[in-house]
């Protein structure tokens, strides 16, 4: 995001000093024709933070926002791991992942590994705001990140990256503040300080957006021109698009529609069919497990009850009979997999083998 100052007169006249440039061979500056536009003294700064509002008692951020969520399905561990966060949030993990969406404050504090509420909204109970400062003098109650953060903004053009937790929070801040205009075009500078001169995390997410659409058509022309028909109904199967019999077209159709239409969670669909197609190909054994879990859940050998995962066919088994999710019953299932042996007729205690019996029970190519 860059942000600059609203164009306006300087009672100083600031704003018509002309724009010079240095010519090496003149030894001399020369005009461009062109003006600052600066409205305030040199070095001069504003210094803004988060709007209380205190008739909701919060303050205006913008972090309640629900926003696709990023962490679904991940495995717990794995999400603590990657952003250290600390045991606090075991309570809120478990939850977390099976959610299709999250707060944006939920998104930014799992991002800056931070503990849960780091980055509550909500103004302290018993303290009273005017603007920026407080008017009681209890300073026994802490004070809040939002309380304390602020953003410096300078006469000239603000750039603020997303990729950094500062930034991050500036950017929010700057959204949702009075002093900032939306754009130029609804600038007033009877309002406004300050305009979004370009906002380009739309723009740049739509071309990053395109070029995945554009790799993921490629791998699906490369999988109909190189590989069997029949992968084509297992990857929609996967992907969850498939269920029961159907025809290579309508299979076909239901692929570059799931590449191809325009929803808010398009990026993360197109994500999943590439790493699916990653696994198609680089990964054969483990892609005929999850085709095979997939198929059993679609016939009613797996089912899912209360946040578990159940083998209806074992219950008499409690080793085999319950799992956590679908992700930990395939990787159990690879197991097996690597020792079945198609060709043999007796493959011993083979869970695989079991689970493809009794698809080939329910009529399951």
């Amino acid at each position: 995001m860059i942000v600059k100052p609203v164009p306006r007169d300087s009672v100083q006249r600031r704003h018509l000093t002309p724009v010079r440039v240095w010519d090496p061979e003149k030894k001399t500056f020369i005009d461009t024709g062109q003006v600052t536009a600066q409205t305030k003294a040199r070095g001069a700064v504003e210094i803004l933070s988060f709007i209380p509002n205190l008739q909701t008692g919060r303050y205006v951020t913008g972090l309640e926002e629900m926003i696709v969520n990023p962490f679904k399905d991940m495995e717990v561990l794995a999400l603590k791991g990657r952003y250290l966060l600390s045991d606090d949030w075991d309570a809120q993990i478990p939850q977390i992942v099976q959610s299709d969406k999250i707060m944006r404050q939920t998104w930014y504090e799992i991002l800056d590994g931070v503990s849960p509420n780091s980055y509550t909204p909500l103004i302290p109970k018993n303290i009273q705001t005017i603007g920026p400062m407080r008017v009681t003098s209890d300073e026994k109650v802490p004070r809040t990140f939002m309380e304390t953060f602020k953003v410096t903004l300078v006469d000239g053009a603000n750039v603020f990256l997303w990729d950094h937790s500062r930034s991050r929070m500036a950017i929010q801040l700057l959204k949702n503040h009075t002093a900032i205009a939306p754009d130029r075009d609804t600038a007033n500078p009877t309002l406004h300080n300050w305009y979004i001169a370009l906002e380009d995390e739309e723009e740049l997410t739509r071309v990053e957006i395109d070029d995945m659409e554009n790799e993921a058509i490629a791998e699906l022309t490369a999988i109909q021109k190189n590989l069997p028909e029949d992968r084509l109904y297992k990857l929609a199967v996967v992907l969850d698009l498939a269920k029961g019999e159907m025809s290579p077209l309508i299979v076909k159709d239901m692929l570059n529609r799931y590449i191809k239409a325009k929803s808010n969670d398009k990026k993360l669909r197109i994500s999943k069919f590439l790493d699916t197609t990653s696994v198609l190909k680089e990964q054969p054994g483990r892609f005929d497990v999850l085709y095979a879990v997939a198929q059993a859940i679609n016939v009613g050998l797996l089912s899912f009850d209360a946040g578990y995962l159940y083998w209806r066919s074992k219950a008499d088994q409690a080793q085999v009979y319950r799992w956590r999710s679908k992700a930990e019953f395939a990787a159990f299932l690879e197991g097996e997999h690597q020792k079945y042996k198609p060709k043999s007729k007796d493959n011993g205690v083979n869970y695989y083998a079991d689970l493809l019996a009794e698809l080939e029970s329910r009529g399951v190519r």
